[in-house]
């Protein structure tokens, strides 16, 4: 009895430090600028939730927005 206990325990323990493991996101993926009227329009990786306007050509932001 005791042997089926301390499996039981092994097992509950086993999982319960597996899950979260699982739970974790991976990166987003890059996605591409979109450019419109000479603004270049992008969502950098690093700053999750902004949107960033750019001239196309001097690469100067415009303006930078949170969703």
């Amino acid at each position: 009895m005791n042997m089926k206990l301390m499996m039981m325990v092994l097992v509950v323990a086993a999982v319960c430090l597996a899950v979260p493991a699982f739970a974790k996101r991976s990166a987003p993926e890059q996605v591409k600028p979109v450019e419109k009227d000479g603004i270049e329009y992008s969502a950098p990786a690093d700053r999750m939730g902004f949107v960033v306007a750019t001239w196309a050509l001097t690469k100067q932001e415009i303006w930078r927005a949170w969703r």
